[in-house]
């Protein structure tokens, strides 16, 4: 789903279960901001603070939105290169179940099954997913010359297990409930590839959590309308590595587990006016703690007791203020801003405008837009023992695009193309020389994204 996005890219580093990060137009995959139903799901521990997508259940997701440019108006810090929002499934009509079962090269087994649908002011959905591979090795696959060195190189298969559901509740009279929870863990081979013996027995354990509950009101006829948010998520990572240095012997073997687990708490208010002649208003607060703890562990040679290699927190305060004034048949034009405070860290300002006219007539819509992006430094860039740096200041951004939608076809054929341009400051990269984090002046992207979609046969 992902591939077929305009501006999107996606990296992985091996065959199946390896890690999968997402750039948005040319940035960084930390500049990439990942919400799972709204609630932030960059992993706190994460040196760059990007957000692993092999982690996700696919039989979870009713639908994906993707926004390119700066949003960090909207969403606040890492929203850079833009934002992609996981929506899991909710349920409603009759009660609707299914089952698939699937199987493939190199041993692969998959399992789904989902159930969902509402009864009067309640609806329910819930999803189960296995899958399994014996998999290839990460090292040398189909590569003649290193399988000729290696013979016998060893599987790196990988296995996932994940469930999801969520609950809600509608009065009709303006209060509304909705709860979900989410869970998905994952096992897979990887191999050193570097040194004398790179095909190693090494693997890695990863493991993503979430629940989130929100609650909303309206008031005044559903001019005035009220939300809150409370949430919690872990990523938690664990690698089990082996190498070797002169030979396959104990004594030349060395084995380190290696943990990381970053957690995140938070609530969010918002509220929406609606003025009717004079636009809507969306207004809110949001207050959000992370916390990154890694640990290491030596297996061998020499047995080592777990050590934290870093304990750190940090706390986030956020209000925003987006509006939208009154919605026209040809013209668009939302603009707002954004303050985050990172308590003992940084505070940045945010601001973002969109214009969008359309032609009715003829299917034509233009549309531009302009705004500012921010990324605080990671937990690991700023106290990480020896590479951290605490005087890190905040990545910064002004991004601006225009681009012409055009509709055929009773809107059966649809073209679209789009020029950007991102102008970075203060990046943060590392300096392998003084083995530590640092700021770069500046950098810059630019770029053009043209897609065509097209209905081939109409209702399906």
């Amino acid at each position: 789903a992902l591939r077929a996005v305009p501006g999107l890219d996606i990296t992985e580093s091996g065959g199946p279960g390896a890690t999968a990060n997402v750039r948005l137009r040319g940035s960084s995959t930390g500049q990439a901001l990942v919400l799972i139903d709204g609630v932030r799901a960059n992993d706190p521990s994460n040196a760059s603070g990007d957000f692993d997508f092999a982690m996700f259940p696919p039989g979870a997701i009713e639908r994906i939105e993707v926004l390119r440019g700066p949003q960090s108006a909207l969403y606040g810090s890492d929203a850079i290169g833009g934002v992609v929002n996981i929506i899991t499934k909710r349920g409603s009509g009759p009660m609707r179940a299914r089952a698939t079962l699937g199987g493939g090269s190199d041993g692969l087994i998959s399992g789904l099954g989902a159930i969902s649908g509402s009864d009067g002011k309640w609806s329910y959905a819930a999803s189960g997913a296995v899958q399994k591979n014996d998999g290839f090795s990460r090292y040398g696959y189909r590569i003649p010359a290193i399988e000729a060195r290696f013979p016998n190189l060893e599987r790196d298969g990988f296995s996932r297990l994940a469930g999801s559901a969520r609950v809600g509740y509608d009065s009709g009279e303006g209060f509304r409930f909705d709860a979900g929870a989410l869970s998905s863990f994952m096992r897979g081979g990887l191999d050193a590839a570097t040194g004398a013996f790179p095909d190693t027995p090494s693997f890695a354990e990863r493991w993503y959590s979430q629940v989130n509950a929100r609650g909303s009101i309206d008031a005044l006829d559903g001019r005035w309308s009220h939300s809150l948010n409370v949430f919690a998520n872990r990523n938690d990572r664990r690698f089990d590595e082996t190498t070797y240095r002169l030979n396959l012997a104990p004594a030349n073997t060395t084995r380190i587990i290696s943990d990381f687990v970053g957690d995140r708490v938070g609530v969010e208010y918002q509220s929406v006016w609606k003025a009717g002649a004079l636009g809507s208003l969306v207004y809110g607060a949001k207050a959000e703690r992370e916390t990154a703890n890694p640990f290491a562990t030596n297996l061998s040679p020499v047995p080592g007791n777990k050590r934290s290699t870093l304990a750190a927190s940090q706390d986030t305060r956020s209000v925003f203020a987006p509006r939208q004034l009154p919605p026209g048949e040809r013209l668009r034009l939302p603009a707002g801003g954004r303050i985050d405070d990172i308590a003992g860290v940084a505070r940045f300002e945010t601001w973002r405008t969109t214009a969008a006219y359309r032609v009715v007539e003829t299917g034509t819509k233009f549309r531009a837009s302009a705004g500012t992006g921010a990324k605080a430094p990671t937990l690991f860039q700023l106290y990480a023992p020896i590479y951290g740096n605490p005087t890190l200041s905040p990545e910064q951004s002004f991004g601006y695009d225009a681009g012409i939608d055009q509709s055929f076809l009773n809107g059966r054929l649809r073209l679209s193309v789009t020029a950007f341009k991102s102008e970075l400051q203060q990046l943060i990269e590392f300096n392998a020389a003084a083995m530590r984090y640092f700021n770069v002046a500046r950098a810059e992207t630019s770029g053009v994204e043209a897609s065509v979609d097209a209905e081939v046969l109409p209702g399906y």
